[in-house]
């Protein structure tokens, strides 16, 4: 079972962890904390790097069709896809069920373990705000926003009221924790998975 690079950020004895998509991850503060501004860990997400001319093609056989650069879109089976560049598109399944499934032809298929960060509320602009250079009214549900953010280069987009920060394993404990701080700037909080209210639930909101 694969473990989340930011398990660390969750203590044992501050949160529940457990197992969702393959991954232990912080299921739900052990304190029932809520907070109008709040940041979660959605790393369980299943991730492609799509290369190779056979993805365009597979991705018009599925009714996308001629993606713009950086544009992010709902995919009609789940999930979500994103062209990064020439013959480069980033595909997201939909956890705990999404498969990658099989390769499409002429095409090769990396698998991604990126970090996913959650952050919403009241102050979730706020907070970003503080770290990266973008006006974040350019991050859209339609969009994916390549950004330097504490340093590291990360992606955003938004879920409706959720703001996403992906970026690779690597560098995630320095993305959250730097996020963590800007959150207690303004009385928000780390909470887990499922203290995540459910009209807001990722995947769920239009």
């Amino acid at each position: 079972m694969k473990r989340s690079p930011l398990l660390d950020c969750f203590p044992a004895n501050e949160f529940e962890h457990g197992e969702v998509a393959g991954m232990t991850l912080a299921l739900q503060s052990r304190d029932g904390r809520t907070a109008d501004t709040w940041m979660a860990d959605l790393s369980h997400g299943t991730h492609c790097l799509w290369v190779g001319e056979g993805a365009a093609r597979e991705l018009a056989k599925e009714g996308l069709e001629s993606l713009g650069l950086f544009h992010r879109v709902v995919h009609p089976l789940g999930g979500w896809v994103v062209r990064l560049g020439a013959m480069r598109y980033l595909r997201a399944f939909m956890a705990p069920a999404g498969s990658p499934g099989a390769q499409p032809a002429d095409c090769l298929s990396l698998p991604l373990d990126n970090v996913d960060i959650a952050l919403g509320g009241l102050q979730a602009s706020t907070v970003l705000s503080e770290f990266c250079a973008i006006p974040l009214e350019s991050v859209t549900p339609e969009s994916w926003c390549p950004v330097t953010l504490a340093g590291h280069e990360v992606g955003m987009w938004r879920e409706g009221e959720i703001f996403h920060v992906m970026c690779a394993p690597a560098d995630g404990l320095s993305v959250f924790r730097t996020l963590a701080a800007g959150l207690r700037d303004v009385d928000g909080s780390v909470i887990g998975l499922h203290d995540i209210p459910d009209r807001l639930q990722p995947g769920v909101q239009a």
